[in-house]
């Protein structure tokens, strides 16, 4: 136990398990989020990559649908909490590489406390939990190379080209991690690009990329089409601010502005070229997908994530050598952590119960904020469509986006095929399902929705008439919060 205490390499262990604990401890309490849904039903029917993303987290839930057991969808979130505990871990082996063992510990524990990190990085059914892995432990392996081996083994390029080669396969935002390393080869260690060992690896890493091209081209390139579609000309720069403000609030703004800081300060214990290394594979991301942010309207601030987290060793490192302010920065920290899993709690009891907006009648307007569609309890929703439907119009049931349409496959335990009628399909239009001739149509409207006509426009351009509709109420906590629009329809 003394020997315990006084080797801090070992805290690591009792700190990742104290991190595993408070996961599973949270898991039924966080409801499935509509991605989450969305992968668990595409991955039903096995695919060689699909229409959002890289194939790789719907073969693991292909996997665990096909050979286990498990039948609650929370359960399914296991490997995910499992990347995002090995994701601390190889950043601890970074910290501690570059540094210190207090920073391997400390940028550990900051990547758990970053809220997108905690949930999107570690817990939930996503991309993102597979991606940071394998570009960590792939970026730790090349690190003990190019600082501190001439050239490597031949068994260690080759489990950097699976590692590379599986990042890949995860998600997109893995290629500029992959060209980021190109780059600073080219610059810095020219020796490396001409070696045998590294075309080895390279090879096996493009093979990560044969699966999304293959895909691609047998499906008319839909998927690079899309991400493409997403872009524009036009500028946005109240939309840049707003999701570069968000990116800082993902990623914790104590720990953001330490990033900051420590782009200024000379930092102890700090190798030379450490951190223009760090800063030439985290800026790419960063940089391009701000500039997207400021050019369209249709764009995502999770999507430059992968560069704030390969900053996190140097902030750690700064944090740790600070020498004024130090209890301070500390006490700052807590206060910080501390309001915002308070907040996100706060968002998810109010999704449950809607404590913050309780009114004094039923037909009272809602606030145009209160919004948590995205957390919404879809078993009661299936409760309602089981009580109003025949065995025949639930076998007939479509909605108008993919994320209803998962939401409800995952509710319904995957007993009918949900589909979606209009192009918000994703990946659903290459799902084998028989065709529905006379549809019946889910919508879910809150209280405080603005546009009441969406649907009937919707349907008329899509070449369709209601015959019957209904409007069946929902609550949220004691009071109505929204309807279940279920609309029976058929060709013109």
């Amino acid at each position: 136990m003394k020997s315990f205490l006084y080797d801090r390499e070992k805290w690591i262990f009792f700190i990742l398990f104290i991190f595993l604990l408070i996961k599973i401890s949270i898991l039924k309490f966080i409801p499935l989020l509509n991605d989450e849904a969305y992968a668990l039903t595409i991955s039903r029917e096995l695919s060689l990559s699909y229409f959002d993303h890289p194939p790789l987290t719907m073969w693991i839930l292909h996997v665990l649908s096909e050979y286990t057991s498990l039948q609650n969808p929370i359960f399914f979130r296991f490997p995910f909490i499992c990347f995002g505990i090995l994701t601390s871990y190889f950043l601890f082996l970074i910290g501690k590489l570059f540094y210190s063992t207090n920073v391997g510990i400390i940028s550990a524990v900051l990547y758990f406390l970053s809220p997108f990190f905690f949930f999107s990085g570690g817990l939930l059914i996503v991309p993102d939990g597979p991606l940071n892995f394998f570009v960590v432990s792939s970026l730790y392996f090349v690190s003990k190379i190019i600082f501190y081996k001439k050239d490597g083994l031949l068994v260690e390029w080759l489990f950097i080209g699976v590692l590379m080669a599986l990042a890949f396969l995860s998600k997109y935002q893995a290629y500029f991690f992959g060209l980021s390393l190109i780059i600073y080869f080219i610059f810095w260690k020219k020796e490396i690009l001409v070696s045998k060992k590294f075309l080895i690896s390279f090879i096996i890493a493009l093979i990560g990329l044969l699966p999304v091209i293959i895909w691609n081209f047998n499906n008319d390139f839909s998927s690079f089409l899309f991400h493409q579609e997403r872009s524009s000309f036009n500028f946005h720069p109240d939309r840049f601010i707003l999701l570069f403000l968000v990116q800082l609030f993902l990623i914790l703004p104590s720990s953001a502005i330490l990033i900051f800081l420590s782009f200024y300060y000379r930092q102890k214990n700090e190798l030379k070229n450490v951190r223009q290394f760090f800063y030439i594979l985290a800026f790419p991301p960063i940089v391009f997908f701000n500039l997207v942010n400021f050019f369209s309207g249709n764009s995502f601030a999770h999507w430059s994530m992968i560069g704030w987290m390969l900053l996190i060793p140097v902030c750690s490192n700064f944090f740790v050598s600070l020498t004024l302010f130090k209890r301070q920065t500390y006490f700052i920290k807590v206060i910080n952590v501390t309001a915002v899993f308070c907040l996100i709690f706060f968002i998810l009891v109010q999704a449950k119960t809607g404590f913050l907006t309780k009114r004094t009648e039923s037909n009272s307007p809602l606030p145009k904020w209160d919004n948590t569609k995205e957390i919404l309890n879809w078993s009661n929703i299936v409760e309602i469509l089981k009580n109003n439907l025949n065995e025949r119009e639930l076998e007939s049931l479509v909605t108008l986006n993919w994320y209803y349409s998962g939401q409800l496959n995952t509710a319904f335990s995957f007993k009918y095929k949900v589909g979606v009628i209009g192009n918000n399909d994703h990946h659903f239009r290459y799902l084998k399902a028989p065709a529905k001739t006379n549809p019946v149509l889910v919508d879910i409207k809150l209280l405080n929705d603005i546009n009441d006509n969406f649907v009937d426009e919707k349907l008329d351009e899509l070449g369709y008439k209601t015959v019957t509709e209904t409007s069946i109420p929902f609550s949220r906590g004691k009071f109505v919060y929204g309807n279940v629009k279920i609309y029976k329809i058929k060709r013109k």
